[in-house]
C-alpha cells in the first residue's frame, strides 16, 4: 500500500496561513461591528459633552493652553485625543466617503471613527498576547468574543470613555500576566504599563490596575515583597510617565488635573446621579451592593455566561499555568466591581471594562467542555476546527442580531432587552434617529415644532426647518405639532405636558427596539376656532371648522378649513364635498376633493384647506355650507353621526356646518 507525505515545510506554513486568517477575522469581526452604521445614532454624553470637549482639546493644543485640556473629572484624556483626530478628519474628509450625511451627523461619525481604530488595534494586540496565555483555539474564542461582544461593541462605536477604559485596561491586564508568568519580557512590562496609564487616563477607577498588578506580582514571586518590589516601582514609573506624556494639562500647571481628579472622586463618585436612576424596575436614587453582579449576569452573552459556568465546573481541569492566568484575570473583574460598588453613582455601563476578560474567561470554559466532550461526539463531529468555527460562527450571528443597537443588548437566557428595560436606565439615544425619521416623512413637520424630553439627540436627524425644543413651564406653545417621549425619561415618571399624553392619548407611532418601546410619538391637536363634532363612516371624527370669505373683483372665495381626527384606521381614499345651498335650498356652488384619507395616521390629525369659488352674480343674503365625504369609484356618501342630545343627522348624510352670510 503506497503512503504518501506531506512535503516538508508543508504543515508550518498551513499554521500559519491559519493563523493569520484567524487574525484577520478577529480583526475583521472588530472592526466591522464597530464601524457599520457609525452614524445610526447619537447619545446624550456626546452631543452635549465630549463632541465640545474634543473641539475645545484640539484648540488648546493649537494655543498652547495645556492646563485648558483639564476639562472633566473622568478625565477622559484618550477620549478627547481621539475625538481632536476626529475633528481634524471631520476638516478633510468628506462624510459622504464613509456613508454618512452631512452636518453633525456626519460629523459624529468622522470623530467615532478614531475611537473605533483605537478598540481594533487593542483587540489585536490583545489577541496576538492571548496567544502566548492560552492554546491556539482558547486564544482565537477569547479574542472573538472580545470583539463581537455587544455590550462592549455598544459602548466602543461611541466617543466616550467606558470602552477605551475596557480596552487599554485589557490590554495592560494580558501583558502583565505574559510578563509574569510567560518568558519576563521587558517590552510586556513597558505596554502593561502604558496601557495600564491609558486606561487611568479614560476612565479613573482603572486606577484599580496599581493594586491589581502588585497582586499578581507578589503571588508571581510566592509573596516575597523584596523580589516584586523593583519590577512594581519600574511598571508605576512607566506608567505615571505615560500619564504625563499623553496628559497635556500636566505639561504647564499640574493643580487643575489634580483637581478635576479630586472632584471625580470626592464630589461626582461619592453622590448619586443628580437625574436619579432606574433598578429592577422602580426609581432609585442609588442602587444597592447588588447592582454591578446583576450587571455581569444581565449584560453577559449567553455563550458567557455558559463559559463562565463551565470553567467553574471544569476549573482543575485546566493546566496550572493557565489556571493562575485565569485565576488572576478573574481577580481583575471581582477588584474592579468591588471598587465600582463604592460608589453610590451606578450605571451598567461603568462596568464595561470588565466584559473583556470575562470572555476570555468563558472562552476557556468552552473549550474545556468541549475537551471533555471530544469522544462522547459522533467521528464525522471529532474535528476542533470545525466545532470552534461552529461557535465562531454562532458568536458572530448574536452580534450581528443587535447590530446596530448593541448597547440595548442583554442576555436573551435572562429575558433579553424587555427584561434589561425593566432592571436598568435604558435609551440613550438610541432609537431617536428613527423618530425623526417618522417625523420627517409628515408633510407639515416644518410648519409645526416638535416638543421632546430628548431634544439635543433628536435635533440633528430632523429634516431643514423642522425644530425640536422641550417646554419650559409645563405648556405647549400654540404651534407644537408632535410630542416626543423618550424610555429614559418615562421610566422614573414624566413631567408635564409629556405626562398628560402618555397618560390619556394614544401615540400615533411607537419605535421599537428588539422588542421593547423606545419612543412614543403623539399628535398635538391643533386649535379650532369653531368646534363642530360629527363623525363619518365611524372612522373620521370632524373636530371643526373655521371660514374666511375674501371678495373678489369677479368670484368671491369661501376658504373653509377642516379639522379632523382619525378616530379609527381608514383603509380607503374619500373625496369631500362642500355645497354652498341658499335659502330655497338650491345648490349654487360646491367643490370636491380627493383626499389621501388612506395614509392618514391613527388617532391623529389633519387640517384640511377646502376653497370655493361663489359666483359673483350670486345675490346678497344668507347660504348655508354643507359637506360630507363619499366613494369617489361609486358615489356612495359615509354615514354620518352626530352627538347624542343633538339634532339627528340628515337623511342625505350632508352635514350642515356653517352659515355664510354674502354681501
Amino acid at each position: 500500500m503506497a503512503v504518501t507525505t506531506a512535503p516538508a515545510g508543508s504543515r508550518p506554513v498551513a499554521h500559519a496561513f491559519l493563523e493569520g486568517a484567524a487574525f484577520l477575522a478577529v480583526l475583521g469581526v472588530a472592526f466591522l461591528a464597530r464601524f457599520a452604521d457609525l452614524g445610526a445614532f447619537v447619545t446624550s454624553d456626546e452631543i452635549n459633552f465630549w463632541m465640545q470637549r474634543s473641539e475645545r482639546f484640539l484648540a488648546a493644543l493649537r494655543d498652547g493652553a495645556y492646563s485648558a485640556t483639564a476639562m472633566t473629572t473622568h478625565p477622559g484624556v484618550t477620549t478627547m485625543w481621539l475625538g481632536a483626530l476626529g475633528v481634524l478628519l471631520r476638516d478633510v474628509v468628506d462624510p459622504a466617503l464613509l456613508g454618512l450625511p452631512p452636518g453633525t451627523v456626519g460629523a459624529l461619525g468622522l470623530m467615532r471613527l478614531p475611537v473605533v481604530l483605537a478598540h481594533t488595534l487593542a483587540i489585536g494586540i490583545g489577541y496576538g498576547i492571548l496567544r502566548r496565555l492560552l492554546r491556539r483555539d482558547a486564544a482565537f474564542l477569547a479574542a472573538l468574543l472580545w470583539a463581537a461582544d455587544p455590550f462592549v461593541i455598544g459602548y466602543s462605536r461611541l466617543l466616550h470613555t467606558d470602552a477605551l477604559a475596557g480596552s487599554f485596561g485589557t490590554v495592560s491586564v494580558l501583558a502583565a500576566l505574559a510578563y509574569w508568568h510567560h518568558g519576563r519580557h521587558p517590552g510586556m512590562l513597558v505596554l502593561s504599563a502604558a496601557s495600564a496609564a491609558l486606561a487611568m487616563l479614560s476612565k479613573s477607577p482603572l486606577v484599580i490596575l496599581a493594586p491589581w498588578f502588585a497582586l499578581v506580582a507578589a503571588w508571581s514571586v510566592r509573596w516575597r515583597v523584596r523580589a516584586a518590589a523593583p519590577v512594581l516601582g519600574c511598571w508605576l514609573l512607566l506608567a505615571g510617565a505615560t500619564v504625563v506624556l499623553v496628559w497635556p494639562a500636566l505639561w504647564q500647571d499640574p493643580r487643575p488635573a489634580w483637581e478635576q481628579l479630586r472632584a471625580g472622586v470626592a464630589i461626582e463618585g461619592a453622590q448619586p446621579h443628580l437625574l436619579g436612576n432606574w433598578y429592577l424596575g422602580q426609581a432609585v436614587d442609588a442602587p444597592g451592593p447588588w447592582f454591578y453582579a446583576t450587571t455581569l449576569a444581565a449584560r453577559s452573552t449567553p455563550f458567557s455566561l455558559i463559559g463562565l459556568a463551565l470553567l467553574a465546573w471544569l476549573w482543575r481541569r485546566e493546566a496550572p499555568l493557565t489556571r493562575r492566568d485565569l485565576a488572576l484575570l478573574a481577580a481583575f473583574v471581582i477588584m474592579l466591581t468591588l471598587a465600582l460598588t463604592l460608589f453610590p453613582k451606578k450605571f451598567n455601563r461603568y462596568l464595561v471594562p470588565a466584559f473583556p476578560a470575562i470572555d476570555i474567561l468563558a472562552a476557556s470554559g468552552l473549550l474545556l467542555a468541549l475537551h471533555r466532550l471530544w469522544h462522547a461526539l459522533p467521528r464525522l463531529l471529532r474535528r476542533r476546527g470545525m466545532i470552534t468555527g461552529g461557535i465562531a460562527l454562532a458568536v458572530v450571528v448574536n452580534a450581528a442580531g443587535w447590530h446596530p443597537y448593541s448597547i440595548a443588548a442583554f442576555n436573551p437566557l435572562l429575558g433579553g432587552a424587555a427584561r434589561g428595560a425593566w432592571a436598568f436606565s435604558a435609551g440613550w439615544g438610541e432609537g431617536l434617529e428613527q423618530a425623526a425619521a417618522w417625523l420627517n416623512a409628515q408633510p407639515d413637520i416644518t410648519g409645526v415644532r416638535v416638543a421632546s424630553t430628548q431634544t439635543r439627540t433628536l435635533q440633528p436627524y430632523l429634516r431643514a426647518g423642522a425644530q425640536a425644543f422641550t417646554p419650559d413651564d409645563g405648556m405647549l406653545t400654540a404651534d407644537t405639532g408632535y410630542v416626543v417621549v423618550y424610555l429614559r425619561d418615562r421610566q422614573p415618571g414624566l413631567a408635564e405636558p409629556f405626562a398628560r399624553f402618555a397618560r390619556d392619548a394614544e401615540p400615533v407611532a411607537v419605535i421599537r427596539i428588539h422588542g421593547v418601546e423606545y419612543v412614543w410619538i403623539w399628535q398635538v391637536a391643533p386649535p379650532v376656532p369653531t368646534p363642530r363634532v360629527a363623525l363619518f363612516g365611524e372612522m373620521l371624527e370632524l373636530r371643526g371648522y373655521d371660514l374666511d370669505v375674501t371678495p373678489g373683483a369677479a368670484d368671491a372665495e369661501v376658504l373653509l378649513t377642516l379639522f379632523w381626527r382619525v378616530a379609527r384606521h381608514i383603509g380607503a381614499d374619500y373625496s369631500l364635498f362642500a355645497h354652498i345651498i341658499n335659502s330655497a335650498g338650491e345648490r349654487v356652488a360646491q367643490v370636491d376633493i380627493p383626499y389621501p384619507t388612506s395614509t392618514w395616521l391613527d388617532g391623529g390629525y389633519a387640517t384640511t384647506h377646502v376653497p370655493i369659488d361663489v359666483p359673483a352674480a350670486l345675490p346678497a343674503g344668507k347660504y348655508r355650507i354643507v359637506i360630507g365625504l363619499y366613494d369617489a369609484a361609486s358615489g356612495a356618501r359615509l354615514d354620518l353621526l352626530l352627538p347624542p342630545g343633538g339634532p339627528m343627522a340628515p337623511s342625505d348624510r350632508a352635514l350642515p356646518l356653517a352659515s355664510l352670510r354674502l354681501q
